[in-house]
């Protein structure tokens, strides 16, 4: 149980991470470049406003679609029912697959505003987005410890066979394509 916490811990390291330096370098902004950003906008401002509803909108939607659908526990189960290949992966990988997913997903949100301010100039309306995407990450942390802790009393899968010997062919032995070729039965 410990090795598979361990494997969601450093995706979500990383994400947030990732979360702090670009919200750092977003506040770092010149006031002089957001306002350039803000004049040059081919927005006006109740528009601005309008698109900050939308992509907000469509963030929370994307955190709840992910939450209650895409990262639950049954989900994984009912994914790895239905594709073979990944049900043989080993618990650890299949987590850690499970917990990149899950960061790339909150992040995302991070780049909905990131949109957002390069779109409208609007350096306030971007930091909804970090705060959504914190939240987000942090449910999604708490689903993927759910899966893991599932995972863990799941069988290990069984081992792949070793691959077979390779053998040559025989000496007289002729493609079935190149028997056409040439008339030999």
């Amino acid at each position: 149980m410990q090795k598979l916490i361990a494997r969601r811990r450093f995706p979500f390291a990383i994400g947030a991470g990732v979360l702090a330096v670009v919200a750092v370098a977003v506040a770092r902004l010149p006031e002089s470049f957001v306002v350039g950003l803000e004049r040059d906008a081919p927005f006006s401002y109740a528009e601005a406003t309008w698109i900050f509803r939308f992509f907000v909108a469509g963030a929370v939607i994307q955190a709840l679609w992910g939450g209650f659908r895409q990262f639950r526990t049954e989900r994984i189960q009912g994914a790895l029912e239905r594709d073979p290949k990944a049900a043989a992966w080993p618990k650890d990988k299949l987590i850690g697959v499970v917990a990149r997913n899950a960061v790339i997903a909150a992040l995302m949100t991070l780049v909905y505003g990131l949109v957002l301010l390069g779109l409208t100039g609007l350096r306030g309306s971007f930091w909804v987005f970090p705060l959504i995407s914190l939240a987000q990450g942090a449910w999604y942390y708490r689903l993927v410890g759910d899966a893991a802790g599932w995972a863990s009393f799941q069988p290990e899968p069984p081992a792949k066979p070793p691959p077979t010997e390779w053998r040559r062919e025989p000496p007289d032995y002729c493609p079935p394509l190149a028997r056409g070729l040439i008339g030999r039965r």
